[in-house]
C-alpha cells in the first residue's frame, strides 16, 4: 500500500505556490480547486493547474486534485481541465453516500476512455465531511477499487452538525475514531483532518501523536506543518 503519511493542500489559484512544489517532502500534494479558492478565481486555478501540470516533471509525489463537488455546478468545468496522467486521483468532496463515489466512478471511467487512458487509472480520497458520510462510512470505502483512502474532513462536517469550531473540535471525536475504524477494515488508508493552527508546532506534534494512536496513516497538512508529520506516522501507513 502507498505512504501517504503527508497531504499538502496547494491553493491552485495562487502561481507562487504551484512554483514551490517541486521542493516539497510532502508524500502526496493535493491541488485544491474548493474550499481554498475564492469564487472569483476558480477559472484562474483551473487554468494554472492545467498549464503547471504540463511542464510539470514526476518526482515520486503523490498528485491530486481536490474537485468542487457534484451540488456545485461546476464539477465538469474543473474535470475539463484537469484530466492530466500526471495525477493519481482525486479527492471528491461533500460525500454523502457510497453512490455518490459510484457516480464518479463512472464519470470518471467515461474520461478516461474519451482520453485513451487505462482502466482506473485515477483514483480516489473520498473526504468524509457529512454526517451521512460518516455513518456510511464502509460502503464509501468498499464502492470501488479507485478508493484508496478516507480523509476525515473538519469545517463542513461541524457545519453539518451545528458544532463548534475549537482547535481541535471534540466534535470531531466521533468521526476521527470511525473513519480510522472503517478504513482499517476495508484496507484501505485512513488520513486524518487537518490541525488548522498552522503555526502551533507543539500542538500538531501532540495531535499527530493522537491521529498515529488512533490507527490514522497520514494527515492532510499545510506547508508548514510537512516537516513535522512523515517522522510522526512512521512506517506505519505502509
Amino acid at each position: 500500500m502507498q505512504l501517504l503519511r503527508s497531504m499538502l493542500y496547494v491553493p491552485s489559484y495562487s502561481k507562487k505556490f504551484l512554483g514551490k512544489v517541486k521542493d516539497v517532502k510532502a508524500d502526496a500534494v493535493i491541488f485544491d480547486l474548493e474550499d481554498s479558492v475564492p469564487t472569483q478565481f476558480k477559472k484562474e486555478a483551473r487554468e494554472n493547474l492545467c498549464e503547471f501540470l504540463k511542464s510539470y516533471e514526476p518526482d515520486g509525489k503523490k498528485l491530486f486534485v481536490r474537485l468542487n463537488s457534484i451540488e456545485s455546478g461546476i464539477l465538469f468545468d474543473d474535470l475539463a481541465y484537469v484530466m492530466s496522467e500526471k495525477l493519481y486521483g482525486f479527492m471528491l468532496t461533500k460525500i454523502y453516500f457510497h453512490e455518490d463515489v459510484i457516480y464518479y466512478d463512472k464519470l470518471i471511467k467515461q474520461y478516461e476512455n474519451d482520453n485513451g487512458k487505462g482502466e482506473h487509472h485515477f483514483a480516489f480520497v473520498p473526504l468524509i465531511e457529512t454526517a451521512s458520510g460518516v455513518l456510511d462510512a464502509f460502503r464509501i470505502a468498499g464502492s470501488t477499487v479507485r478508493v484508496k483512502a478516507l480523509a476525515c474532513g473538519n469545517k463542513d462536517y461541524l457545519n453539518d452538525m451545528g458544532g463548534f469550531h475549537w482547535t481541535p473540535p471534540k466534535g470531531l471525536d466521533y468521526p476521527r475514531a470511525q473513519i480510522a475504524v472503517v478504513a482499517r477494515s476495508a484496507g484501505v488508508l485512513p488520513i486524518d483532518t487537518p490541525y488548522l493552527r498552522i503555526h502551533d508546532d507543539d500542538g500538531f506534534r501532540e495531535e499527530a501523536r493522537l491521529s498515529f494512536e488512533l490507527g490514522f496513516a497520514g494527515v492532510q497538512c499545510s506547508n508548514v506543518q510537512r516537516q513535522y508529520d512523515r517522522a510522526s506516522y512512521g512506517e506505519k501507513s505502509a
